[in-house]
């Protein structure tokens, strides 16, 4: 994408670069205001000079203007930068298409070129501005705040360094789930687990939600027997407080079909050994 953005932009490069720039000033300069109003109430206020109150005020005052100043002018100098960027994109697809013979015509067909010149390129564009914007932006505040935090406190700062691996770790297990699909396949594989259990003798009903099972015996005995069963077998499972004729297994959300089956069959054992 970088590569494609940077060979797209000639013509358009200074605004690529002044807009990035100035969006580090506004940064700065709304991650500076904090700092002076807490100068002024822990200092300023408490010694009652006046003099350095309004001189502090009017700091605020100008950071204020300097950072609204830069954010209007980044807006306007990256939205020059994208929209030159997707005309020149544009224009090289168009000249490409001119290339085409008329079997590649066909094959494309025109309204998919039509799209392709259009929407897709739209998006594409969109892509660049975001990035010349909310990416820059994200990155410059995340690292400037860091640095902030360390200086005003280094101890809190090692609350932040922790929080950030934690985050990113969440991050990757959304990302995870959402690239192997692993809650679309939830449902499937509840379907399948509810049931090769109900098939098993000595069950009397299975309430599922998703992988969330709770397998009905209808006596308490057997509950306890099989509970045993199950931990010298190696299956983990629970039992309710507000029920003590059935048992609850949850299994992973990655539970592979082979898994599903071999854990369905060793329940299916412990059940024909009560």
């Amino acid at each position: 994408m970088l590569s494609l953005f940077l060979t797209h932009l000639e013509g358009y490069k200074k605004d690529a670069i002044k807009s990035p720039v100035l969006i580090i000033l506004e940064v700065i300069c709304e991650l500076l205001l904090p700092l002076v109003m807490a100068e002024i109430v822990d200092v300023a206020i408490p010694s009652g000079d006046t003099g350095y109150i309004f001189t502090l005020g009017a700091t605020m005052l100008v950071l204020a203007a300097v950072s609204m100043a830069c954010g209007v002018l980044a807006a306007k100098y990256a939205a020059f930068a994208s929209q030159g960027f997707g005309g020149n994109l544009r224009q090289c697809l168009f000249n490409k298409v001119q290339d085409f013979s008329f079997a590649d015509i066909d094959r494309f067909s025109s309204s998919s070129l039509i799209t392709r010149l259009t929407n897709d390129l739209t998006n594409v564009q969109n892509v660049a501005v975001m990035c010349l914007r909310i990416l820059i932006r994200g990155v410059t505040m995340t690292v400037a705040s860091v640095i902030l935090t360390l200086a005003i406190s280094p101890r809190l700062a090692l609350v932040v360094l922790v929080i950030l691996p934690v985050m990113a770790a969440a991050l990757a297990a959304l990302d995870y789930l959402v690239d192997n699909r692993i809650v679309e396949d939830v449902e499937r594989k509840g379907a399948l687990f509810e049931k090769l259990v109900s098939q098993c003798r000595g069950v009397e009903e299975v309430r599922r939600s998703g992988l969330l099972m709770a397998v009905e015996l209808g006596s308490s005995e057997k509950l306890y027997r099989i509970m045993s069963l199950f931990a010298r077998r190696g299956i983990m499972s629970d039992w309710f407080l507000y029920c003590d004729t059935a048992f609850r297994i949850s299994p992973p959300l990655t539970i592979a079909d082979e898994e599903i089956a071999e854990c369905c069959s060793i329940i299916e054992s412990c059940l024909d050994d009560l």
